[in-house]
């Protein structure tokens, strides 16, 4: 992995509040599109930490559905 990048666990993701999940979901998702760059520029592939950063967006996105789904109407 690459060490400039702070990579959350998924339990400290489940703990934060919606705001903290967007700025965070923000931060990871251009981390993600500075690596596609420097891959479609002939750079290296990262794909282990590329992968990485597609699984804690995909639990922040888990964690900010389930969070605005209050109770539904009978």
């Amino acid at each position: 992995m690459d060490e400039g990048i702070r990579l959350p666990d998924v339990s400290e993701i489940a703990s934060w509040l919606n705001e903290r999940c967007q700025v965070e979901r923000i931060r990871l998702r251009n981390e993600l599109a500075f690596i596609q760059g420097d891959r479609a520029r002939g750079g290296p592939l990262r794909e282990d930490l590329a992968a990485a950063l597609k699984f804690r967006l995909a639990a922040i996105d888990e964690h900010l559905k389930g969070s605005s789904s209050g109770p539904r109407p009978l």
